[in-house]
């Protein structure tokens, strides 16, 4: 990487954001250098990281996941709606992990450095309400027993947080 390269945080966010919800491990080396290379082309920053970095930086959330949640089916994307009275809610959830015993663990992405985001209170209590929201639609659709976690994922760092809703 060149040293007096600039990057925009915003579109690295963005970058990884992208490359880590449509990206498997299990996916064939050449197709995710290949969706890893056009990303970085998309967002002008070839210069600065390379495909096989971002590669790496994918088997490494990936395998922070497996660390801390042993057993789960990954679902990412997962598109939501739920009416609660005369309130309707929507959204897209970053990650959603089923376990075997039903329960279920929603991850939603945060756009920002995890200094800054714990700076923000506004924001905190945005993301808890989002990951509520869903946590409810996904009842609705397929009650279980088992319970929900939830948890924020700072893809500039790579860190996994739980949170309480």
């Amino acid at each position: 990487m060149p040293e007096d390269a600039e990057v925009d945080i915003p579109d690295l966010t963005k970058l990884l954001h992208l490359f880590l919800r449509s990206d498997r491990p299990s996916y064939s080396l050449s197709l995710r250098e290949s969706s890893a290379n056009h990303l970085l082309q998309q967002f002008r920053m070839s210069d600065w990281l390379d495909s096989i970095g971002l590669v790496n930086i994918s088997n490494r959330f990936h395998k922070q996941l497996k660390s801390l949640f042993v057993d789960f089916e990954l679902r990412n994307g997962v598109l939501f709606k739920y009416r609660q009275d005369n309130r309707f809610f929507k959204g897209t959830l970053d990650y959603l992990l089923c376990c075997p015993s039903g329960e279920r663990i929603l991850i939603a992405d945060v756009p920002l450095a995890y200094e800054e985001f714990k700076k923000r209170t506004k924001k905190k209590e945005e993301f808890a309400a989002f990951l509520y929201a869903a946590s409810l639609a996904l009842q609705s659709q397929a009650p279980m027993d088992a319970g929900f976690q939830y948890w924020l994922h700072f893809p500039l760092e790579g860190k996994l947080q739980a949170i309480s809703v």
